[in-house]
């Protein structure tokens, strides 16, 4: 078997007739499932140093010149790990239990530099709506939980609900309320 390794992410295997025989590749249908076909992709990966694993996604197209010459052309479209990516800011909402607490809650987060937020009012309640930095969230969060329930907001669909149905009375409001 030959190997052509043209691209970072595509290889042309060019096998002979006793490479077709071991692999008991068929020309009809090929498929993931059969021992032939993952022991010459397993082959192919231990030559090229490609990280096909288990959750690879694969394009494999088969060119059958004659029973005795076969290329097959492998490229790897797409590596699904697992892992998690972290947003570099988080957005989380509180609602005030006791809204005579707002400046007291101001000066509690005006440690946060990067925190910022907007105060909202839906005629009963305030709610704060705030965007901090991921390494802070947590430490943000306890914070808030003396003064209310925090809640993270997932998207971007959350935030807009909070705004769509409450009156904005400030945005930037710690750095206003504390100046």
């Amino acid at each position: 078997m030959k190997i052509y390794k043209k691209s970072g992410t595509n290889v042309l295997a060019e096998l002979d007739k006793n490479d077709i025989q071991r692999y008991r590749l068929n020309i009809k249908s090929l498929s993931f499932d059969d021992s032939g076909t993952k022991q010459f992709l397993n082959d192919v990966a231990l030559m090229t140093g490609f990280d096909f694993g288990i959750k690879a996604r694969l394009y494999i197209d088969c060119f059958f010149v004659s029973e005795d010459c076969a290329f097959i052309a492998v490229t790897l479209v797409s590596i699904l790990r697992r892992y998690r990516i972290r947003q570099k800011t988080q957005h989380i909402a509180c609602r005030l239990n006791k809204p005579e607490q707002l400046y007291c809650i101001c000066e509690k987060l005006s440690v946060f530099s990067d925190c910022d937020g907007s105060l909202l009012f839906d005629g009963i309640t305030y709610t704060l709506v705030l965007r901090c930095k991921s390494n802070n969230y947590k430490s943000l969060e306890k914070t808030l939980a003396a003064f209310g329930r925090p809640i993270k907001l997932e998207s971007e669909l959350e935030k807009a609900l909070l705004f769509e149905h409450n009156l904005l009375i400030c945005n930037g409001f710690i750095g206003k309320l504390l100046s």
